[in-house]
């Protein structure tokens, strides 16, 4: 019994490092699930990042220094940080027109 495991094992092809460190099975040819999940939601947060950035700063364009709370300048460095971009969303802006 445990040489025909043995002989099992010894007649596994290697895996293949031809593209890299990819985690494999043996006799499957995809990669093991998991890695594609990460970078998936790596590009995720990015692409929400930059949406969130460049909403601020179209709407730090278009709105005039009154209707803004604080400096404008500091506002625009500031938020091409998502987390800054979203503060500015909820606290930076006055109403147009108030």
């Amino acid at each position: 019994m445990v040489g025909k495991i043995a002989a099992k094992i010894a007649a596994m092809p290697a895996p293949d490092t031809s593209q890299g460190p990819t985690a494999t099975v043996p006799g499957l040819t995809a990669p093991v699930p998991g890695s594609g999940l990460r970078r998936g939601l790596a590009t995720g947060v990015i692409l929400g990042s930059l949406a969130i950035v460049t909403v601020a700063q179209r709407d730090l364009s278009g709105r005039p220094a009154p209707a803004v709370r604080g400096s404008k300048l500091a506002w625009r460095i500031g938020s091409t940080n998502a987390l800054v971009a979203l503060a500015y969303l909820r606290w930076g802006r006055r109403p147009v027109g108030a």
